[in-house]
């Protein structure tokens, strides 16, 4: 359970690499795990299961968007105003 919210990606964002998915490997998008626990609970596994049964996980066009996630690149500019953004103390 994350205590504090650690912000969400923007939705045009996630949209665009969803599409940008489906046309590089000619399948729809079927599933799509933010914290795949295939290699334990360290580091960022994201893991993308297409239509057609084809699984990407180790692959630069998943792990950069995991990255991009992860390291608040991709914010949604509402994040930077939410009061559960941080702990009040």
């Amino acid at each position: 359970m994350d205590c504090l919210c650690q912000s969400v990606p923007s939705p045009e964002l996630y949209d665009r690499w969803i599409t940008f998915l489906t046309k590089k490997y000619g399948s729809p998008v079927k599933h799509v795990y933010f914290r795949d626990k295939k290699y334990g609970y360290a580091g960022v596994n994201v893991k993308v299961v297409l239509s057609n049964g084809k699984v990407l996980e180790d692959n630069l066009n998943v792990k950069s968007y995991g990255k991009t996630m992860f390291s608040k690149l991709g914010l949604r500019t509402s994040c930077y105003e939410c009061v559960f953004r941080k702990r009040n103390n």
